[in-house]
């Protein structure tokens, strides 16, 4: 937040003394459309990063089990509250979803399960290399990351009441959603992205009034 405060400058040039990082008279060539700067947003896993966020006003976004998530969601709302802010305001607090949507079942677990192997093995890599773990903990198989709720394939039908089941257990108001992921086809991801916002997103839309759209 400091370093976005010291590049908002007439002069166009950021200087900037931090602990980790120094910089003095570098040129911007490039300035954000958004003024002062771009929407923010925060990964927030430990319920006690909230404070911050509202004192930011940042968005928030978590890949925590849904009973973690409501926690987060719950206590943004509450702390937005007591610090005088509209709930019409209130930022997006998100989660995000590896999807597949596809005109059967089948179809759609087949290109999950192929696509999220390749997806794990790349997003590992560096971890296994130096024998590390993230800090985001993803399971090594599709069937684990979906039975654990962190992911979809289905049918437009099957996805869209497992979302709605999901948005009302965990009080999110945004859907982050990786419809391109690992080595799945560009033709399966647009396919996906399309029922998304044909079959999906009105239906969810309709029948919540919790969630932003942007």
């Amino acid at each position: 937040m400091q370093a976005l405060k010291a590049a908002h400058s007439s002069s166009r040039e950021l200087s900037y003394q931090g602990h980790f990082y120094q910089y003095k008279d570098v040129p911007l060539s490039l300035s954000p459309f958004q003024r002062p700067h771009p929407p923010l947003w925060y990964g927030v896993g430990d319920p006690n990063g909230v404070t911050w966020c509202v004192a930011n006003r940042c968005n928030i976004v978590g890949n925590a089990p849904l009973d973690r998530i409501r926690i987060i969601t719950d206590r943004y709302r509450s702390e937005w509250a007591a610090a005088g802010h509209s709930a019409e305001t209130l930022p997006l607090m998100g989660t995000t979803r590896h999807m597949v949507i596809a005109p059967t079942e089948k179809e759609a677990q087949d290109l999950a399960r192929k696509a999220y192997t390749r997806w794990y093995t790349s997003f590992m890599y560096l971890w296994e290399k130096h024998g590390t773990k993230p800090g985001a903990h993803f399971p090594s198989t599709w069937d684990e990351l979906a039975g654990a709720g962190r992911a979809m394939a289905g049918t437009p039908e099957t996805v869209r009441e497992q979302l709605l089941q999901q948005i009302e257990v965990s009080g999110i108001n945004f859907v982050l959603t990786r419809f391109a992921f690992g080595d799945l086809p560009l033709v399966h991801s647009k396919r996906s992205v399309a029922l998304f916002a044909s079959d999906v997103m009105p239906w969810i839309l309709e029948r919540t009034d919790t969630l932003q759209t942007h």
